[in-house]
């Protein structure tokens, strides 16, 4: 009895230490924690050894194991020992490609990539959007990852920075930022594996001006200081600066937004870096209201690159590319370099690592969108995201919750070691009609040629015919595949195919879309930048009107006296001198000022007081342009201000010949949408729609209820929504959807004030934007002809609200 107790508290204890004992098995298995992070990524072809230490220690005995391939197929089970230090290892001749080792008793697979490592100089296109300074706090693993990077041959890292934390008041520093961050630690640990890092010049501290709304902050002479002061402490590990994060997915005009490239242009010139400035950072794809701004405010001149993020498949990369050169063709910068600095694909967020199929899917499309990426000739592409992280409902990472390596890790492993350094030479046309990209690279005096064929087809058992003999074919991770007779599967979606360049021969088609953006990137843009000391500013909380995320919407009367207030920023150590001038839009008038004199380090306030109400217009945006003239020759760019000036609806309805008004008052046409915690009721007063809407609480109180279109839209005539409404109480987010809680969906934002006042809102179909809710899908191609549903509201506050639309109509030619 005496015994029996022993043994059942031992087993008690094992469980308890994280350890258990399988009396079927006589296995012992153990939570295990890898001894280095660095060892999941082993040269082919060659023994390689794999230790684990049990997180708990105090037992030995047997742990099963399984080794399989990237398609889950088992490759080898087997027993190792938990040997009396508590240690697991594991012997084993991995070819090339990916694998996973699972012990299943445990519940943990570890993924590994076996492939050479990279030998030579990183080509500089093959970047990672990293942010280990904020998703990894462990020293330890955060300087494995960073040996990871430099063994995959990843020349430059993006990371993550708060300048309040570093710097969170005058003078003050802490340069390992807060919440156990370690920042300047992290950033040593690239600068010891020289791993450049493309910084983030973000975030605000109190001391550099807040204002309500404006995420930016507002005292730019002592944030140009703050920035200098990172550029001489962090510039010799930077390869690249980047300033702020999407802010075209933020409420607030580009006029804000320019200030502060401007002023890191400054800073940076200042501090004596000569690392390119990145602007943009943006989520969305030109033309656009907000891209005009960004433009008109001579943002390009303070840039040496622009960055963009997008989360489409694969194929869609060249028409995104193709936009943003357009736009830049349209400025005279068309060559001007583009930094992809984020790019994913993610999957559902809950376990440690995806399940095979959305892994799978990750994969595919983070790899063949790092090629297609190659191919439209950007300078650098940054796979999102290096490590774990779960965002909403969605897992970007690229490494499982124990920072091992997924299959997209794998992917973007094998395609840095099959491209980098090779040219992007054209297309092979003819193929299979699953084929739909087939992209050919070559380079060096082989005469080789590689090529990316993507059906984006997952387990696909059809083989590809091909024109000509094949060498040898990869799959997605770099394992070779059997083609028989010129055939090549494609199980992954994607596929790569070694054969010599002379043989495609007529199949090879080299005037391609992507060949004219690739001829585009390879002669980027050199231009200094402007970085003058002198910035000016609007301060918009100083005029009557309601700013949007793209424009300042100013009523008739308001823009009749308009205040139109600026602030000029001295970023330099001496006084400036300066005469400031104010240009009308659509042939105004210039008003100019007498001479100011700004402070050094400091700011001046000007006022103008115009009548702008025969400049402005009620529908298209039009830039109330601020120039200065100096003593010494130091002009500053331009402050272009964006406004619309509304209208009546009679005023509105002249410009449109087609007018088809929705029939808003058929209550059964329309259906309940919003927050759980809340209720809508519909009903019909003197021919207006009416929602009567009631939210217990303050908390995520939403109300978008649906109306179903009778007709569809025709792009060949309608062009835009015309909407007459108002909203009784304080409202926000106030918008119209098209497609609402679909993937495809699109919408428009602060569309009028909650004031209680009637608002005529003229609404392009082109100004709308992917979302809300749909991450991932920014860059979805808008087509009015699908719309079947529309929807129009806001969130509220606690209590009762009413949202009344007297007029709905489609307008158009």
């Amino acid at each position: 009895m005496k015994n029996n107790i022993i043994a059942v508290f031992s087993l008690c204890c094992m469980f308890m230490t994280g350890l258990a004992y399988s009396a079927e098995t006589g296995a012992v298995t153990a939570g295990l924690e890898p001894v280095d992070l660095t060892m999941f990524f082993v040269t082919p072809n060659q023994q390689s050894t794999l230790r684990w230490q049990a997180k708990t220690p105090g037992a030995a005995g047997q742990v099963p194991y399984v080794i399989s391939d990237y398609s889950g197929q088992k490759l080898k089970e087997g027993k190792t020992i938990l040997e009396s230090g508590s240690t697991v290892t594991i012997n084993h001749v991995f070819s090339r490609g990916y694998f996973e080792i699972s012990f299943p008793e445990a519940k943990q697979t570890f993924g590994i990539v076996a492939l050479e490592p990279y030998a030579g100089q990183a080509d500089p296109f093959f970047c990672m959007d990293s942010a280990l300074s904020w998703l990894e706090k462990h020293p330890e693993k955060r300087a494995a990852l960073v040996k990871i990077l430099k063994r995959c041959g990843v020349a430059m890292s993006r990371e993550r920075l708060s300048l309040g934390a570093v710097n969170p008041d005058k003078g003050r520093w802490n340069w390992e930022g807060d919440n156990n961050r370690a920042t300047e630690s992290m950033r040593n640990i690239y600068l010891e594996n020289n791993e450049p890092v493309l910084e983030f010049l973000f975030g605000r501290a109190k001391y550099l001006g807040m204002v309500d709304g404006n995420p930016y902050p507002q005292n730019l002479a002592e944030t140009a200081l703050a920035w200098t002061e990172l550029v001489k402490r962090w510039g010799k590990i930077w390869g690249g600066t980047e300033v702020w994060n999407e802010p075209d997915l933020i409420s607030i005009p580009a006029d804000q937004y320019s200030t502060l490239v401007k002023t890191a242009s400054y800073a940076m010139e200042r501090g004596q870096s000569a690392v390119p400035l990145v602007s943009g950072v943006f989520g969305e794809t030109p033309p656009g209201p907000f891209f005009d701004t960004f433009a008109a405010n001579g943002s390009l001149n303070d840039s040496d690159a622009v960055s963009l993020h997008s989360y489409d498949q694969a194929p869609e990369i060249e028409e995104m590319f193709t936009r943003y050169r357009v736009w830049l063709k349209s400025l005279g910068k068309e060559s001007m370099p583009l930094w992809h600095t984020e790019c994913g694909w993610a999957w559902v967020k809950g376990p440690a690592r995806p399940p095979l199929d959305q892994d799978a899917k990750s994969a595919l499309e983070i790899t063949a969108k790092s090629v297609e990426t190659m191919v439209c000739g950007a300078a650098r592409h940054f796979p999102f995201v290096y490590v774990y992280y779960e965002e909403g409902e969605k897992n970007f990472g690229m490494m499982g919750r124990e920072v091992t390596p997924l299959r997209s890790m794998a992917g973007y492993a094998a395609c840095i070691s099959l491209f980098a350094g090779k040219k992007y030479l054209g297309d092979v046309s003819g193929l299979d009609k699953q084929v739909k990209l087939a992209r050919v690279f070559g380079g060096g005096n082989t005469g080789d040629c590689i090529i990316m064929l993507y059906t984006g087809e997952l387990n696909s058992k059809a083989d590809i015919r091909f024109p000509c003999p094949v060498k040898k074919v990869y799959g997605i991770d770099g394992r070779e595949l059997n083609a028989a007779d010129s055939k090549i599967p494609v199980p992954d979606g994607m596929v790569y195919v070694r054969t010599d360049l002379a043989s495609l021969g007529a199949s090879l088609k080299t005037d391609t879309t992507a060949a004219r953006l690739y001829a585009v990137g390879r002669e980027p843009l050199k231009q200094k930048r402007l970085s003058s000391p002198v910035v000016l500013q609007f301060l918009n909380t100083k005029t009557p009107l309601r700013m949007s995320a793209s424009q300042y919407l100013v009523s008739i009367a308001a823009a009749k006296t308009l205040p139109v207030n600026v602030r000029i920023h001295n970023l330099s150590s001496a006084v400036i001198k300066l005469v400031p001038s104010l240009q009308l839009p659509a042939g105004g008038k210039r008003e100019n000022l007498e001479q100011v004199t700004v402070p050094a380090l400091g700011s001046t306030d000007v006022c103008w007081q115009i009548d702008a109400s025969k400049n402005l217009d009620i529908a298209d945006v039009r830039m109330i342009t601020v120039s200065a003239k100096t003593e010494t020759g130091i002009e500053p760019s331009p402050l272009a201000i964006p406004m619309v000036m509304e209208g009546t609806l009679e005023e509105h309805l002249k410009r449109h010949g087609s007018q088809k008004p929705l029939p808003v008052t058929s209550l059964n046409l329309w259906k309940e949408n919003n927050a759980k915690s809340g209720k809508a009721k519909f009903r019909v007063e003197n021919n207006i729609w009416k929602m009567d809407i009631t939210f217990p609480g303050n908390g995520d109180n939403w109300v978008y209820p649906i109306f179903t279109l009778q007709n569809p839209v025709d792009p060949a005539v309608d062009s835009g929504f015309l909407l007459r409404a108002r909203i009784l109480k304080s409202g926000r987010n106030i918008a119209i959807m098209a497609n609402p809680n679909r993937p495809d969906g699109f919408w428009m934002r602060d569309l009028f004030p909650a004031d209680g006042e009637w608002h005529v809102v003229y609404i392009p179909f082109k100004d709308l934007k992917p979302g809300p809710g749909h991450m991932g899908m920014q860059n979805t191609r808008l087509n009015p002809a699908t719309w079947k549903q529309l929807a129009a509201g806001m969130a509220s506050g606690a209590g009762t609200n009413t949202l009344e639309i007297s007029h709905f109509i489609i307008v158009g030619k």
